[in-house]
């Protein structure tokens, strides 16, 4: 059962909470208002304008042919809707966190399935969810590992014992024993229930046919998407058969008018008493490059392309030529990537987290200098999964939600206030705001389901909801 939260004050960054809630100075910072249907209608009819997009929709369909085992028929409708001219995209993505990270990105994805199927009835045309996996993303260290509660209702850490940091984590190759070792570390601190061997067993399977990062994180995905018909994308399959090259020869073209773009954006925002969220020197160039095994941010200075200690400087000649030549050492950073999103697929909406929000306040001359639609922007969708016992606990104390949160962030932001504290109230603070976060920006799903089962998450994924907020989901009622 989902019941809505009203404050959403204490669980966001202001920009995200009043988008959320509609507030029109923040609604002013962005190109369209996100909940009016006319909106979709109008930027789907321009972006059927726009040239054809097979390149791209190829790639995605051939990475999706086999995801689907024992389901044959899904996998044909599901690589038929792909490459269908008419076929509009949401999109959202995330980093391949371990055992798919912390629960927000499944929230992300299953705000992308709930609207794209809403925008396909409205819009009488196919509309398909896609998730992008940033698998090119080099700082990794808060990707392996992931918290839960322990039977005992203590916060516990489990970490993947990961080979090294630096190249992009979809090329980085992991060690069968290390990965199963996650999968034993979660059994042991997890309490027995009817489902726990059963989604272990279905944990090992996909564990033991993934080598990376990026297998593993979407073998979850397809397992857990599967009915919902969930597209996936490893962008680094993008930039080796030269889908980024025509963007990343109109970024290093237009370099100069990009940072103007943002200088107007920042001010405009400074204006309105809101901080960028991408600090920039003036010389960033806006992609990445693979160099000697890592994944470095280039710097800009006239003609002169560089790394910031100095472990690489080309011209822009050769940059350009290494574009042609090895274009699988190049990506966009985390300004541009949205645009470079934009620019492959026909994307009718984008779902962004809090963070990401605030990267689109800064980007809109940008589109225009680029000559790109921005999409919908629709906020994904919070959850706190709230067991039976932690709602009897915070009853128990005289605690709505909202007092735990205001309890638990109190606590934070004084440690003082832990000397002497109650084991329950400990229970509930880091239950409800763990590490001094959301726990949707802490906590695992696995950790739920190996309690709850599949009739959790069938109940979960049926009734999400299609409004935007933030919801308490209750879970089953054993202690």
């Amino acid at each position: 059962m989902f019941e809505q939260v009203e404050d959403l004050g204490i669980l966001y960054p202001s920009l995200f909470a009043r988008y959320v809630q509609k507030d029109p100075e923040v609604l002013s910072c962005f190109a369209v208002p996100y909940q009016e249907m006319g909106v979709y209608r109008q930027l789907a009819a321009r972006l059927a304008e726009s040239p054809p997009w097979q390149l791209p929709k190829k790639l995605v369909a051939k990475q999706n042919e086999g995801i689907l085992k024992n389901q044959s028929r899904l996998s044909r409708l599901l690589k038929k809707k792909i490459l269908d001219e008419n076929t509009l995209f949401v999109i959202t993505g995330q980093q391949p966190g371990l055992l798919t990270g912390p629960v927000y990105g499944i929230y992300k994805a299953m705000t992308a399935v709930k609207l794209a199927a809403r925008l396909e009835e409205q819009l009488q045309r196919p509309v398909q969810p896609l998730f992008w996996i940033a698998g090119e993303d080099h700082n990794v260290f808060d990707l392996v590992r992931l918290f839960l509660l322990d039977s005992q209702g203590k916060l516990a850490r489990v970490r993947l014992n990961f080979p090294g940091f630096g190249p992009p984590v979809g090329e980085i190759c992991l060690d069968q024993d290390d990965m199963l070792a996650v999968l034993k570390r979660l059994e042991e601190l997890t309490p027995q229930s009817p489902y726990k061997n059963e989604v272990l067993q279905s944990l090992r399977e996909i564990t033991i046919h993934s080598s990376t990062m990026t297998d593993w994180f979407a073998g979850l995905m397809q397992l857990l998407f599967h009915q919902h018909k969930l597209a996936l994308l490893d962008p680094l399959d993008l930039s080796k058969n030269g889908a980024y090259i025509p963007l990343l020869l109109k970024t290093v073209e237009l370099g100069p008018q990009i940072h103007q773009c943002l200088d107007s954006a920042e001010k405009s925002l400074a204006q309105k008493g809101f901080s960028p969220q991408v600090d920039r020197t003036g010389q960033e160039s806006f992609l990445m490059i693979v160099w000697e095994g890592r994944r470095y941010a280039l710097y800009r200075d006239g003609d002169t392309f560089f790394t910031a200690k100095g472990e690489l400087s080309l011209t822009r000649y050769e940059l350009i030529s290494m574009f042609q030549s090895e274009p699988w050492r190049f990506s966009p950073n985390v300004l541009l990537r949205p645009l470079f999103q934009d620019s492959l697929f026909p994307n009718l909406a984008y779902i962004p987290g809090p963070g990401e929000l605030a990267y689109f306040t800064q980007l809109q001359e940008v589109y225009r200098l680029f000559g790109l639609e921005m999409p919908v922007l629709f906020p994904r969708l919070g959850v706190t999964l709230l067991e039976a016992w932690q709602k009897e606990l915070q009853q128990k104390h005289g605690f709505s939600f909202a007092d735990a949160l205001t309890y638990a962030s109190s606590a934070c932001e004084d440690p003082a206030k832990k000397e002497g504290e109650p084991v329950e109230k400990e229970m509930i603070r880091h239950y409800v705001w763990p590490r001094c976060r959301p726990q949707e920006r802490v906590f695992n799903l696995f950790p739920f389901l190996l309690r709850h089962g599949w009739p959790f998450w069938e109940d979960f994924s049926r009734n999400f909801p299609e409004q935007e907020g933030h919801y308490l989901y209750s879970l089953g009622s054993e202690r």
